[in-house]
């Protein structure tokens, strides 16, 4: 026969087991340990997008910039070699010609190609400013699993008190760093102040594609001006039939020169005074009201 001890009536266990849980804490008392509220998912699901926009857009900015430089670079190859034809005054018109029409071609490949950079204040579709101001669903993905993770953390904690410490220690590094996400967010300024940063940058960045237009317009009249002479000498030439073909080729290739050129102008101008009729708006905007506690 196995002897298994004394036996106990139910009540007695029952006394007991309520004996040894008042020595632990209390749901009450410990609560869950990361506490996430739907507002705190909200502000930090709204970071986490306002990053990722940054972030894209600073990557997007750099193939632009690449670009418009290499533009520019061609741009100032193209002006030498005009240096260079202005040189020779006896050159044969047609061979000029055929020079300026190749010439003509590349600044207009070279114009295209800093065009399509584009770069406006939505290029991937929604602004960093936009989004500080746009509501975040409480029914993310991202916010449902936090709240999942929170849940269990706390059961965890209820069921083991140094549980409960080692989630503490976490939670208090958690609140740190949003903290400090906090001040980073503040020390960039209110949403009014973001848009007139961007304002200010997308018209420098306008001004600068102004003066890219400028030089193209110079080196169009310098073609255009010993195109006129190739023509001249061509006349006096006994062979002008010959020249002809070349020339009249030129001239629809410095035509189609001046008509990319004119329309980068107009989109141009147009975006650049949009920019700052809303940096005048933006500057008009009131400050937000101060509010006057008396105690």
């Amino acid at each position: 026969m196995i002897t298994t001890g004394p036996t106990y009536s139910a009540a007695t266990l029952l006394k007991a087991g309520m004996a040894r849980d008042a020595g632990k804490p209390s749901p009450a008392q410990t609560g869950p340990v990361f506490k996430t509220s739907g507002d705190e998912r909200d502000e930090k699901a709204l970071r986490t997008l306002k990053s990722v926009v940054e972030t894209l857009s600073r990557a997007q900015d750099e193939p632009q910039k690449a670009a418009k430089a290499q533009a520019r670079e061609r741009v100032e190859a193209l002006k030498e070699r005009i240096k260079m034809l202005k040189q020779f005054s006896g050159m044969d018109p047609k061979a000029l010609a055929r020079a300026l029409k190749q010439i003509a071609n590349e600044l207009k490949s070279a114009l295209k190609d800093y065009a399509s950079t584009g770069g406006s204040l939505s290029d991937i579709g929604v602004s960093a400013s936009s989004i500080t101001a746009t509501p975040v669903p409480n029914s993310t993905a991202s916010a449902e699993a936090e709240a999942e993770a929170a849940s269990n953390e706390a059961q965890t904690a209820e069921r083991d008190a140094q549980n409960v410490a080692e989630d503490a220690e976490a939670a208090a590094q958690a609140a740190q760093l949003d903290a400090q996400a906090q001040d980073d967010s503040s020390q960039a300024g209110s949403p009014d102040d973001q848009r007139r940063i961007a304002l200010a940058e997308r018209e420098g960045e306008l001004k600068a594609d102004q003066h890219f237009a400028k030089e193209v317009r110079e080196l169009t009249r310098q073609i255009k001006d010993l195109f006129e002479k190739a023509k001249s000498d061509a006349a006096r030439q006994p062979n002008e039939a010959s020249a002809k073909r070349v020339l009249d080729e030129t001239k629809d290739d410095i035509k189609e020169l001046e008509d990319e050129l004119q329309d980068f102008q107009t989109d141009v101008s147009t975006e650049l005074n949009s920019v700052q009729l809303q940096m005048s708006f933006s500057q008009d905007l009131p400050s937000p009201p101060t509010l006057a506690i008396t105690v």
